[in-house]
């Protein structure tokens, strides 16, 4: 327990601490992997994008292009890469059969998620990344060249990054944390 006063900096230190224990312990009985800036990342118990855990399609983070606002009135990836001419992705896309692409979050409109955002950056806990630069391609009908596709998108320009979408699983419960144990 910290007695005296607690400064906003003492406590984020203090919370950052216990997050660290935490991830580094295997929370919930989770691998972990180690994550450039020293903390362990939780990944899935089955082993980090384990290939059944995987549901055919691909996420792509898209590099400056999607911080436009222009790029919010755009439904799908195709037109949005033919506005801003990123023609390799494009070429991608057909070549591979990828289908037209759609944005990542759809349940929100991007006028909102943009609007979330900005008062997000005001926080404590600004955004690393906005969630308008994620699409999702659809390549179920080539399950077994999704590394291939990814290690092509993720050379062309224009996108930040492109990796398996992996589905979700349920959570493992913690003893400590289960009111029903």
């Amino acid at each position: 327990m910290i007695t005296g006063r607690l400064s906003i900096s003492d406590l984020n230190k203090s919370l950052n601490e216990r997050l660290r224990m935490n991830v580094a312990a295997g929370a919930n009985g989770a691998v972990t992997k180690e994550a450039p800036n020293g903390l362990k990342d939780v990944v899935s118990r089955r082993g980090e994008g384990a290939k059944e855990d995987r549901t055919g399609f691909i996420v792509v983070r898209l590099g400056d292009v999607a911080q436009s606002p222009e790029a919010d009135r755009f439904k799908t990836l195709t037109e949005l890469a033919k506005r801003f001419e990123l023609t390799s992705l494009l070429k991608l896309m057909e070549e591979q059969d990828l289908g037209s692409g759609r944005r990542l979050v759809d349940s929100v409109s991007p006028g909102r998620i943009r609007e979330m955002e900005d008062r997000a950056r005001q926080s404590a806990f600004p955004p690393l990344r906005s969630l308008l630069s994620y699409w999702l391609l659809d390549a179920r009908g080539r399950a077994g060249a999704i590394e291939e596709i990814v290690k092509r998108l993720q050379a062309l320009p224009g996108v930040a990054d492109a990796y398996p979408h992996v589905a979700g699983q349920d959570p493992a419960l913690n003893p400590a944390n289960d009111p029903y144990n």
